[in-house]
């Protein structure tokens, strides 16, 4: 493991994106999406997708060039277009769009459409909130990688559930109400993770091709390929269920089309932003929302635990402290990074990219 710093990855995540045919603009947002993800502790979806994201410009699964546009608009709802560009580019302007009509008339629903992965949905109802709305996303995907509820094969993709609102998760914290969940027990990212650190997955996460429990993540990837589980163990058809909403707004509705529906590496999104001041005053939404949370941190902890925490709480404290000793990369994470850094002609080695040993 090392430690890099964010100023010291962003000039040499840009360049490998640059070198693969995105313009300067188009590769600086999508680096500093991905890195927002890395600072909060979202590595599945952070830097590590870099090398992904070459690997797909080589494949011509992104058109690095390509920008998002608005195809069908009214004043409460927009479509856009990913016209198979980068993911994070689109869900920036749809999180835009939506702000700036939910501003105006109180609430907007933005999907997306041909588009790719999106990073770290979390990202825009986060941005909605921070403009003093409520955010709520729902993503999916073409590719299976989820099982069903008693199923032993993939049929669904890894779908997000995304909530924001505009208070505070604690009093020290001015980081707004964040909940950020896959409809699997993990996502697709940390067996990529896992596999680049060496290191098993957790029980009850994965089954093999054959449809049996593994905490293997090479059994995963196969061939034959494995499957993720729904969240919730014994109640997994808590997590299979919301993953089929999830499949109905972003894809069928959003026009993304569902998972299995064709062999292209597709995501969607269904976006809403919604202005609590148009059922009550903000003074009394955030009064009562606030007191909530209090409540809840004031309860009696259980045995080991050091405190209740509310969603949010621990992404700002991993921004805080990465912002400091900087984003933890695995060897093999850092050694693909290396080999697309090689090829963009900007050496890993460099001064902007020094490293330090993380403490074991």
């Amino acid at each position: 493991m090392i430690n890099v710093k964010n100023h010291e990855l962003r000039p040499l995540c840009v360049s490998i994106l640059q070198s693969a045919g995105a313009p300067l603009d188009i590769a600086s947002t999508v680096v500093d999406s991905l890195l927002d993800a890395s600072l909060r502790g979202y590595d599945s979806h952070g830097i590590v997708r870099i090398p992904q994201y070459v690997q797909d410009i080589h494949a011509g699964q992104i058109q690095p060039s390509a920008r998002p546009s608005v195809i069908n608009e009214g004043p409460a709802f927009a479509v856009i277009n990913g016209n198979y560009g980068f993911g994070p580019l689109a869900g920036r302007l749809a999180t835009e769009v939506a702000i700036n009509k939910a501003s105006r008339i109180g609430l907007a629903m933005v999907c997306i459409r041909s588009t790719n992965h999106l990073g770290r949905i979390g990202e825009y109802p986060e941005r909605i909130a921070r403009n003093g709305l409520v955010g709520l996303a729902f993503s999916n995907a073409l590719t299976p990688r989820v099982a069903p509820f008693g199923g032993a094969r993939a049929c669904l993709s890894p779908e997000v559930i995304s909530v924001a609102a505009p208070i505070p998760v604690s009093s020290d914290c001015e980081d707004p109400f964040l909940l950020d969940i896959t409809c699997s027990v993990i996502p697709e990212g940390k067996v990529r993770l896992c596999r680049n650190q060496g290191i098993p997955l957790p029980e009850g996460a994965v089954i093999d091709a054959a449809g049996r429990p593994t905490t293997d993540p090479a059994a995963y990837y196969g061939p034959p390929e494995g499957a993720l589980l729904p969240m919730g163990g014994p109640v997994a058809y808590k997590g299979y269920g919301l993953g089929l909403v999830c499949e109905l707004l972003a894809g069928a509705m959003g026009g993304t089309g569902c998972s299995g529906e064709s062999e292209e590496e597709e995501s969607g999104l269904f976006l809403l932003a919604v202005d609590p001041a148009v059922f009550v005053p903000m003074e009394r939404f955030s009064w009562s929302a606030v007191g909530l949370f209090e409540r809840v941190k004031s309860c009696p902890t259980a045995s080991g635990v050091e405190s209740v925490l509310i969603p949010g709480e621990i992404e700002s404290r991993t921004a805080r402290i990465r912002k400091e000793e900087g984003i933890p990369i695995d060897d093999e994470t850092w050694k693909r990074l290396a080999e697309a850094a090689d090829e963009s002609g900007y050496p890993i080695n460099a001064p902007t990219a020094k490293r330090e040993e993380l403490n074991q």
